[in-house]
């Protein structure tokens, strides 16, 4: 004989069977999405602000004429150099009915030099040397002769660019309308040239001979690291056939060299 549930068994059976769904879930129902974490914003790195930096200030050129004065000291001090000397136009007599143009050579302070040149003879062309000592100096004319002892008075003596009184330096000390212009190359090194205006007397030691009264046009190029004159010209401002027109180079400044008389 099977027994009925009654009211109170049917709800507890009601009750079992919803506590047994709750807790295994309901497999027709719909899971909901979870949405995805958003990764953080990156921090920015925060750009250090630039320093101002000044520019750099323009140095204030050379005065010229203090400039011209502190070479030509400069160049008093120095031993040994190598020289040029280039007339343009003009010539200097060394002996009678010889003069050069150009001679080039070592000098040793404070009297000494030797030097090769082309002289005129004449109408003739020929290559010499010439060699000085103290207050000596000898003359060779190649193919022409041996050594010659000029006199005392006659001849080229490089020593004058030198002396205080009567060389570049005194030069320097009367020039007038001292200018800086543009740096230029000398033999490859950067120099201030630096012009002037000189008394054609002024200059007349220096060229070894009579000049007239006209102004001369003085130039001088320094360079710029080492203060040296690599270069000086004088130009006389006149249309004479006989004005003068000379270039002066100096290079390999203290190198020693030993220079002895020829007989």
């Amino acid at each position: 004989m099977k027994k009925k549930l009654g009211l109170t068994g049917i709800f507890g059976v009601t009750i079992f069977l919803g506590m047994l769904l709750v807790a295994c879930g309901d497999p027709t129902a719909t899971a909901t999405p979870i949405a995805p974490t958003a990764p953080p914003a990156p921090t920015a790195t925060p750009v250090p602000t630039a320093t101002p930096v000044p520019p750099t200030p323009t140095p204030a050129p050379p005065d010229p004429l203090k400039l011209a004065k502190d070479a030509t000291t400069k160049l008093g001090t120095i031993n040994y150099l190598h020289f040029v000397v280039d007339i343009k136009q003009g010539e200097v007599e060394i002996t009678k009915g010889v003069s050069f143009q150009k001679v080039e050579g070592d000098y040793a302070k404070p009297d000494k030099f030797r030097a090769t040149l082309r002289v005129s003879v004449g109408p003739a062309k020929v290559d010499a040397e010439t060699v000085g000592v103290g207050d000596k100096q000898w003359l060779l004319l190649k193919g022409l002769g041996n050594w010659t002892l000029l006199p005392s008075d006659l001849g080229f003596k490089p020593s004058i660019l030198f002396d205080p009184n009567l060389g570049l330096g005194a030069i320097v000390n009367k020039i007038k309308d001292v200018k800086l212009l543009a740096t230029e190359k000398i033999d490859g090194v950067d120099c201030y040239h630096v012009t002037g205006v000189a008394n054609g007397q002024d200059i007349k030691a220096i060229i070894f001979g009579n000049i007239g009264s006209s102004e001369v046009d003085f130039d001088l190029w320094i360079g710029k690291d080492d203060q040296y004159i690599r270069q000086v010209t004088f130009k006389e401002r006149s249309t004479a056939p006989t004005a003068f027109n000379w270039q002066l180079s100096f290079s390999k400044f203290n190198q020693a060299v030993e220079i002895k008389s020829p007989i």
